[in-house]
């Protein structure tokens, strides 16, 4: 059965649960970690990593790795990539679960994101939160403005 994700969503989900990697490192533990059902190809991993320095979600830097061998690239979450996993993560739950269940698993998904450090990704979330708010503000701000024209 194929497995419904992106190469972008397994990847982000690696970054944010596991923190930095190489490319062919972070395919490996997407596959350890789904138990061989999300296997990424090298034609995948690269563009999506290279859309997400694009974007700003992730930072790159060279580092041999821990166990030695050759320096190698390895991509971090930004503060704003992290926002986005978090976010990701969250409706993806919601989307599998029931709501009960689903406001359970946020639950701990949350409290797991604070465990690992992810105070910073929850600022980073409810910023990116409230920069949607303010502009669904400034949105209907403009219309009321344009409907108050319209009447006088």
């Amino acid at each position: 059965m194929e497995i419904p994700i992106t190469a972008k969503a397994a990847l982000l989900q690696a970054l944010l649960v596991d923190g930095p990697g190489y490319g062919t490192e972070l395919a490996e533990r997407i596959e350890t970690r789904t138990k061989g059902s999300v296997k990424l190809l090298q034609g995948s991993i690269y563009p999506a990593l290279e859309k997400f320095l694009d974007e700003k979600l992730v930072e790159s830097y060279t580092s041999e790795p821990p166990n030695g061998g050759r320096e190698r690239v390895y991509y971090k979450l930004t503060r704003h990539g992290e926002a986005m996993a978090s976010e990701q993560q969250e409706m993806m739950l919601s989307l599998f679960s029931r709501s009960v269940t689903n406001a359970k698993a946020l639950a701990v998904v949350r409290a797991a994101n604070l465990e690992a450090g992810g105070k910073r990704r929850e600022a980073a979330a409810e910023r990116v939160r409230a920069e949607k708010a303010a502009a669904a503000q400034r949105r209907k701000d403009r219309k009321s403005r344009k409907a108050a024209e319209a009447a006088a």
